[in-house]
């Protein structure tokens, strides 16, 4: 099961360094004064699912059930806004 969950994370990580790729090569930041996400929603997404991947590796290392459980939530906030970002990325036309 631990090897169907990293390939997994890496498959999403590497979807979403494509994607980040793809706003940083059209003008990112600054390409608008305003941009259609929040500065603190683009880089705490990456940022919370990161730490998640460290909490799943600490806990598979040390066994410790809280930090695969702690892991479960951080990565379940970083899908939450990850998801926030594409409906709005949809509502942008």
């Amino acid at each position: 099961m631990g090897v169907v969950t990293a390939v997994t994370w890496t498959i999403a990580a590497l979807a979403g360094v494509y994607l980040l790729w793809l706003w940083l090569s059209g003008g990112g930041l600054r390409r608008a004064k305003v941009t259609r996400f929040p500065v603190a929603l683009i880089f705490s997404h990456p940022a919370l699912a990161v730490s998640a991947l460290g909490f799943w590796v600490a806990g598979l290392v040390t066994g410790s059930r809280a930090l695969v459980w702690a892991a479960f939530a951080v990565l379940a906030v970083a899908a939450l806004l990850g998801f926030a970002m594409f409906t709005r990325w949809l509502g942008g036309g």
